[in-house]
Parts: C-alpha cells; sequence; structure tokens
C-alpha cells in the first residue's frame, strides 16, 4: 500500500513539474530584472547588431573606430604593411594608403594632407577615425547621447515606428535579447519614436532617440513608414572595361626576345584578345624588363584585336618572396605596368605569377587587389592565370581563387599539364575527365562567367625504354607529322577523350595523346556546358593552321 502511495506521489509531482514548465513555456514570466546598457563607453553597433569585443573611443574630441573591428564587419580586406607602417585599403576604384599617427594620406599614390591623423595607435591596437571611416566608405556613423555608436551602410533599409499606448508595463521595456524572459535596459513610454533596424521571432530591433538599442515586441509598435539611409558619399561601382561579348577567346603569345615580336600580327580567326609573354619581375626592387613593342599592339589593333599584356614573376619563388610583402615594391609595380600600358596603349594586363610560396599567396591576392582600381581608371582589363587546385603549395595551393575573382576581371585557368614533362609515367596533357572533374571543384570558388578555360594546342611525345620515361613537347603539326612519317592511324582513346597512338621501335615504345578537332571540339563543349566566359588558348605558335577557323567555328555555336 505504501509504494503503491509513493508511487502516486511521485507521478503527481512528476505531471505537476510538467504542467509548470508547459506554462512557463507559453507563458513565460517577463523579467523585471533592469541591467546598465552598455559596461564601457561608446559601444559598436553595425547594422543593429552589438559588437561584444569592441568598443570606440574618443581622442583630442574625436572618435576612433578599431581598424580590426572594420576588418571583421565591413572590409575583411584590410592590410597593414609593417614596412611603411600604415594601413591599405583597396576600394572599386580607389587604393588608399594611410600612415599611422600622420596628418596625411595617399590615395592612388597621390598624397592628400588632412587636418586629423586618421590613423593612430592606442592600447595597443590601430584606430581609425570615424569621419575618415565615412569619407572612405559609404557609411553613416551616428554617436549616440548614451555613447551607443551605429554604423549603418548606404542604402540600409530601417523603418520607423510609434510606441502604442495602454500596453501592459512589462511590454514598455528594452530588452538585451528577442524575449521578455530577459533583463531589460530601459522603458518606453506611450508615442514615443523609434527605428526599426531588424525583425526577429515576434521582437523589432529598435534605436531610441537616445541610443538605447535592443528588443521590444513588434506588438507594442505601429510601424510609420520607411527610411533608406544615404550617406555623405555614394558606394564606388565597379568599373566596365570591356565591351568584349562572351565567349571570349585569349591566346597566349610566348615572346621571349624583343626580336620575337612579329612585325606584323597575323589575323587568327576567332581570338579577341592576344597576351604577349612581355613583361617579366627583374630584381628584388621590383622593377619590370620589358619586350613590348608599339607595332604589336597597332597591329593587332588594325585586326580587331585587344591586347592584355602578361606580367610573369619568372616563376622564381625566392624574387617574388623579396617583392610581395611590400606595399612599395608592389605599388613600385603597378606604376610601371601603368606606365607601359600607357605607352604602348594596351587594352589589359595578364597576370602569370607561378612557383610561389604558399605564405605569399596572400601578398599576390593583395597585389592584384591594389592593381586592379587604378587599372581599372586607365581602362584596362586584368586577368589572372591560375592553375587546377592540387596539393602542390607552390604551384597551387597559394593561389586564392575565390578572393583573385573577386579582385580580378577574369580569372584563366590553365587547364593542361596533367601529365609535366618530366612525369614518372606518360599520359595526355589534360585528359577530358580530368579537366572537368578539376573544373567542377574550381567552379566551387571562380564564378563562371569569370572563367576562362584553357586550351593546350601542344602535346608531348613520351619514350619508355628500360623503365625510364621521357617526353618532348611537340606544335600540333609536328605531332601530326609523326603520326604521318610512322605510318599510325590513330585511334579514340575512351578514358582520355582524346585520340592515341603508340608503337614500338628498337625496344622503346613511343606514346601520344593528340590534340585535334575532336579533342578542342570536346573542350569547347565544356567551356558551353559550364557557361563559362570563354577559352584561353597556349599558345599561338604551338597551333596548325587550321585551328584557328575550326575553334571560331566551334565558338559561334555557343553564341
Amino acid at each position: 500500500m505504501k509504494s503503491s502511495r509513493k508511487k502516486t506521489l511521485i507521478w503527481v509531482v512528476t505531471l505537476g513539474m510538467l504542467i509548470t514548465c508547459l506554462i512557463l513555456w507559453l507563458y513565460p514570466f517577463p523579467s523585471s530584472k533592469k541591467v546598465a546598457f552598455s559596461p564601457s563607453a561608446y559601444p559598436l553597433f553595425y547594422e543593429g547588431d552589438r559588437s561584444e569585443q569592441f568598443n570606440g573611443m574618443i581622442k583630442k574630441d574625436r572618435l576612433y573606430v578599431p581598424v580590426d573591428y572594420i576588418k571583421n564587419v565591413v572590409d575583411p580586406h584590410i592590410v597593414y604593411d609593417e614596412k611603411s607602417q600604415s594601413l591599405i585599403i583597396t576600394k572599386a576604384q580607389n587604393v588608399y594608403q594611410i600612415p599611422q599617427s600622420e596628418v596625411f594620406y595617399r590615395k592612388n599614390d597621390r598624397k592628400i594632407d588632412h587636418p586629423y591623423q586618421p590613423l593612430i595607435r592606442e592600447d595597443g591596437q590601430r584606430w581609425l577615425a570615424a569621419d575618415f571611416l565615412q569619407d572612405i566608405y559609404a557609411l553613416s556613423v551616428k554617436t549616440y547621447t548614451n555613447g551607443a555608436v551605429h554604423i549603418l551602410p548606404h542604402g540600409f533599409e530601417k523603418k520607423t515606428a510609434t510606441v502604442k499606448s495602454d500596453l501592459k508595463e512589462y511590454m514598455y521595456d528594452i530588452r538585451s535579447d528577442p524575449t521578455v524572459t530577459t533583463p531589460y535596459y530601459t522603458s518606453l513610454q506611450a508615442l514615443d519614436k523609434v527605428q526599426v533596424l531588424q525583425e526577429d521571432s515576434g521582437f523589432y530591433l529598435i534605436v531610441t532617440n537616445k541610443g538605447y538599442t535592443g528588443y521590444i515586441s513588434q506588438d507594442a509598435l505601429t510601424i510609420e513608414g520607411e527610411a533608406t539611409v544615404k550617406t555623405r558619399i555614394a558606394p564606388e561601382e565597379t568599373v566596365k572595361v570591356t565591351e568584349l561579348t562572351p565567349p571570349i577567346h585569349l591566346a597566349w603569345d610566348g615572346i621571349y626576345t624583343q626580336e620575337a615580336n612579329p612585325e606584323e600580327v597575323r589575323q587568327y580567326p576567332s581570338v579577341d584578345v592576344l597576351a604577349p609573354t612581355w613583361f617579366t619581375l627583374s630584381n628584388e626592387n621590383g622593377d619590370i624588363q620589358s619586350l613590348a613593342a608599339a607595332s604589336y599592339v597597332q597591329s593587332a589593333h588594325a585586326n580587331g584585336d585587344k591586347v592584355w599584356a602578361l606580367f610573369s614573376n619568372g616563376f622564381d619563388p625566392e624574387l617574388t618572396s623579396m617583392v610581395l610583402p611590400s606595399y612599395k615594391k608592389r605599388s613600385h609595380m603597378i606604376e610601371q605596368l601603368l606606365q607601359y600600358a600607357k605607352q604602348y596603349k594596351l587594352d589589359g594586363l595578364n597576370l602569370d605569377f607561378e612557383n610561389v610560396y604558399e605564405e605569399d599567396g596572400k601578398w599576390f591576392t593583395q597585389f592584384v587587389r591594389e592593381l586592379t582600381p587604378r587599372a581599372h581608371k586607365q581602362g584596362l582589363v586584368v586577368s589572372v592565370d591560375v592553375t587546377f587546385i592540387s596539393s602542390s603549395g607552390q604551384w597551387s595551393g597559394f593561389y586564392e581563387r575565390a578572393e583573385l575573382a573577386e579582385a580580378a576581371d577574369f580569372i584563366a585557368v590553365m587547364a593542361y599539364d596533367e601529365h609535366w614533362a618530366t612525369s614518372s609515367t606518360a599520359g595526355s596533357v589534360a585528359s577530358l575527365p580530368w579537366v572537368e572533374n578539376n573544373l567542377q571543384t574550381l567552379l566551387e570558388e571562380v564564378p563562371n562567367e569569370q572563367l576562362l578555360l584553357g586550351i593546350p594546342l601542344y602535346t608531348r611525345l613520351w619514350e619508355e625504354k628500360n623503365g625510364e620515361v621521357s617526353s618532348t613537347s611537340m606544335t600540333m603539326d609536328e605531332a601530326e607529322q609523326w603520326v604521318e612519317a610512322n605510318g599510325l592511324t590513330p585511334e579514340l582513346d575512351e578514358s582520355s577523350g582524346q585520340h592515341f597512338v603508340h608503337t614500338t621501335k628498337d625496344g622503346t615504345t613511343y606514346k601520344m595523346w593528340l590534340e585535334n578537332e575532336t579533342s578542342l571540339k570536346k573542350r569547347i563543349e565544356l567551356m558551353r556546358k559550364y557557361d563559362l566566359g570563354g577559352i584561353a588558348s597556349w599558345s599561338v605558335y604551338f597551333a596548325n593552321e587550321d585551328t584557328w577557323a575550326f575553334i571560331d567555328e566551334q565558338l559561334k555555336l555557343s553564341e
């Protein structure tokens, strides 16, 4: 009997607890606890969201905001250059260098005097003046009487509202979270005016005229209207610098001596852009060696082609590492490139940096960020060459592909060298399955409309003997002549999607995966399938006479 009573009691208590929990869940009791709005002066809010880590600071009657906070919520690409002790900010049309504790800054390397120090160091961190912040970014920065600092971007949509009358007392409280069970900062009165910044689970995130910011039930407000934030400067818009209609065909032109520049550039059907390999990083000061020729550009323009001259790091990781991390040297390279572009009337620049230490990858990205705005002002297109994603740090890992796509106009992927000249096994330069698989992965980082698919116009003749493997690069004509001279008939290799030949003579086995109309057609079909921005072929020297007309025919199917 006692056991039965005990079980009944336990059941009643448990049921009571469940009912209590249900009541609390369905009908939460409002908290009457009042807490301080902020434990520190000048709390920072971006689009209404409060920073838990950073606050503003007043210095010489001027509001300063931590650079790290700006980097977190406004611009993740801010860079501090230790050597020049300056902050580097890149925008769509301008590059700013802001020296620490100086009363000037540079805009596109033009010195501009300033009435106060835009950038200071205090309490172990760097601070940017709020007024200056508004001059660089399209932001509204407002400091309220209670010290709250609200930062809103140009175009931010907010609402104006009035507090209703005859509400229950707890409904006038502004709370720290979107629930009545959390503490409150202050209370409103009927007919008070507030601004609504966000909506969250039946609550509005509001800011009062004094700057108190928190949550209040949507039932407590009457929405009166909407307002759009307008800042004192408009957002910088990306400059459109090319009228070329996709699909674009860029063809690299390998030129390695001044004398190699042709007196007249031949007209290649299908080609929209020629990229002669003219500019190379030559020393640790950031000086650039030039092989450019005005007659080349004039002739190409007469043919209706654009010229995006190529700038290479010479594939020298040590030299590259001595230059890229320095803002001064990056700027020096940019000045030279812009001067060359003006001198030779170039239409764009193609950046081909390869064999770079992984730790310098971020500096290559920064170089592109600093180059592009200034290039755009000069009407120049900026394109960047990258490899497919692989495990090789210096040949692949250093590329920040998504960031490079954000900074540049086009990304050209060098979709070849699946098997290098020194590979230990014979294989295709770029089998079609290998290309497509890697392309799918790359498109997770690079927008399709920006991507130019690299097409090899060369192949390799592989020789296997006594367990040793070697190769010889061949142009399309040389490969065709070798096949004919050896009396071979190419057969379609399903695994590579290409024509393949092989033979054995005097103990040596020869293998070759051919680049011809079959492989070209399939590569262009990949471009069409993934709706890419175009193709980039390497190089004009390797193609045979019929290649250009065939590519032209295939590209027209994509229009």
